[in-house]
């Protein structure tokens, strides 16, 4: 079974770059990419931008993981407060 990925960010070279990289080291999965999580796919693993202009990652990890899909934040911050806040919001981890 395939494992179904959705890159959420909001700038299409980052995205490409994700793919790109997914498809490089892992040929067992359908990526997707410029959809919003949770509404037009059934994504089993969501690799979500922090930074977004409507709605940051960590305000919708929550509502992505209620559906059933994990989340990983995409983000260029570092801190260990970040890092515990991103798992109490639900996401897996982050990069």
């Amino acid at each position: 079974m395939a494992v179904r990925i959705l890159i959420a960010d909001d700038h299409e070279i980052v995205r490409e770059g994700v793919r790109s990289l997914i498809g490089s080291i892992w040929r067992g999965h359908e990526r997707e990419g410029g959809r919003r999580p949770g509404r037009d796919s059934e994504a089993d693993v969501v690799v979500l931008d922090l930074t977004m202009p409507v709605r940051n990652g960590l305000e919708a990890t929550p509502q992505i993981t209620g559906l059933g899909a994990r989340v990983l934040i995409f983000t260029m911050h570092e801190s260990a407060r970040l890092s515990a806040v991103l798992r109490e919001a639900g996401s897996r981890g982050w990069v």
